[in-house]
């Protein structure tokens, strides 16, 4: 099945510009979807997951210091209109041949293969949904409480007072974000999305990387300051 998930994560909660695209996001890469993966050396038959899952763990667990950085440096740095969105895609990188499973996988169809094909299908790129675990949250309310400072900057400042006047509910407010997610990490769900995962091959990559250029661009072309009509209520 096609990815019905936000491969490329869009924050615009502190800064005055709206996204206004809502189709950015849908089965634009057409990737199917996975939930778990494992390693099988074809050479020596030796099968583990223990590497896939430290590698999908430490990209996950990136995602924090990256939003804070991203979102405090504009509050200081740049003028107040500078501060604006941003995106990213977390993509694990690998020069082996990607296997996804077929709708029919099971125990007969195991029995009866005769090779790897038998059994799946091989794709490009494909995401990896991996919801978090609690020490992730931990590790995510310790590196945002920097938030809590940032959203005090002229640049957030401002941002907050446009998204207001705009209409924002105040549970939605910059500064309504930071505290949330200083209190409980989880809150970071409320920022952006943590659990989808790309992993691509190393052959893939440029052609992946110019499709989420050409997504975002587009994207970012039609951000104003004005909010959205579906976001009003």
């Amino acid at each position: 099945m096609p990815a019905e998930y936000e491969v490329i994560r869009g924050v615009e909660e502190f800064t005055p510009w709206f996204l206004h695209e809502t189709q950015w996001y849908l089965s634009e890469f057409g990737v199917p979807t996975c939930y778990k993966g494992t390693e099988v050396d074809l050479g020596n038959g030796h099968v583990e997951s223990a590497e896939l899952r430290h590698a999908f763990s430490q990209l996950q667990f990136a995602i924090p210091p990256l939003l804070s950085g991203r979102i405090g440096v504009p509050a200081t740095s740049f003028d107040v209109i500078e501060n604006t969105p941003f995106f990213f895609v977390p993509i694990l990188v690998t020069n082996a041949r990607l296997f996804v499973a077929r709708s029919d996988f099971g125990i007969g169809r195991v029995e009866t293969a005769a090779e790897l094909a038998d059994l799946s299908n091989e794709a490009d790129c494909l995401l990896v949904d991996l919801a978090p675990g609690q020490d992730f949250f931990f590790h995510a309310r310790r590196h945002l409480q920097s938030l809590m400072d940032a959203v005090k900057r002229k640049g957030i400042q401002a941002a907050e007072q446009h998204r207001r006047e705009e209409g924002v509910h105040a549970y939605e407010l910059p500064s309504s974000l930071a505290q949330r997610v200083a209190v409980a990490g989880d809150e970071v769900e409320a920022i952006t999305n943590v659990s989808y995962l790309i992993v691509a091959r190393f052959e893939y990559l440029s052609q992946l990387i110019q499709r989420v250029n050409e997504i975002t661009d587009r994207v970012a072309i039609h951000a104003t300051q004005k909010r959205p009509e579906f976001l009003k209520f």
